[in-house]
């Protein structure tokens, strides 16, 4: 992991509102959620980060969507306090991945929470709770492919450069995550917006 600079809040909302809205799976529920809040999908593409105004309307939206600053969904617990940094990782940063504490990601990696396991259980055919693993052969084919993607969110406890092994903790991007370990040949220089938290409470969150 190389960290390139400091990041923000801002930023970082701004990204996860981004990706979840390029997911068929939830784009419908930010359009309501925008909605709800006046705005439209300009207010994520056009994203003006010198603006307070729509930093506090996006910081809205996404707490109408997943909870966030309302302790509740996805961000139940999260962590009061995170200095955010734009990164890269390489495939030598896979192992220290780790998945959300969730049934499906659960299942999916054995119980270890690894991308790498993962992997291996979608190579093996297996699929969990009758899931079809598509999703996943599809963004191992874009990355051979050549095509580079989005930002991964991530939670740790330390810096890279000040703690080798630390856990790093998935906030955003498990299926880029499970694609970049189905083919790490693949994985140079991977954009990360990285959150770095109190250790207790990183994990009062993850672990529930």
């Amino acid at each position: 992991m190389h960290i390139i600079r400091p990041s923000s809040e801002a930023e970082m909302i701004r990204e996860f509102l981004r990706m979840e809205m390029a997911s068929p799976r939830y784009e419908a529920e930010i359009s309501a959620a925008l909605a709800k809040h006046g705005a439209t999908a300009k207010l994520l593409l056009d994203a003006d980060l010198s603006s307070d105004t729509e930093n506090r309307l996006r910081r809205e939206v996404l707490g109408s969507f997943r909870g966030y600053g309302q302790n509740r969904g996805l961000f139940e617990r999260f962590p009061r306090q995170v200095d955010w940094y734009r990164a890269e990782m390489t495939a030598a940063d896979l192992p220290q991945l780790c998945y959300i504490d969730y049934s499906y990601w659960n299942e999916l990696s054995h119980h270890t929470g690894s991308p790498l396991m993962a992997a291996k259980t979608v190579e093996s055919g297996l699929s969990i709770y009758d899931v079809p693993n598509d999703q996943f052969h599809e963004a191992r084919r874009q990355l051979q492919e050549g095509r580079r993607f989005p930002t991964l969110i991530l939670l740790g406890e330390r810096l890279p450069e000040k703690s080798k092994g630390t856990v790093w903790y998935l906030l955003e991007g498990h299926v880029r995550a499970t694609a970049y370990a189905m083919a790490p040949e693949c994985m140079d220089q991977a954009p990360v917006l990285l959150g770095i938290a109190d250790q207790s409470e990183l994990q009062y969150w993850h672990d529930g």
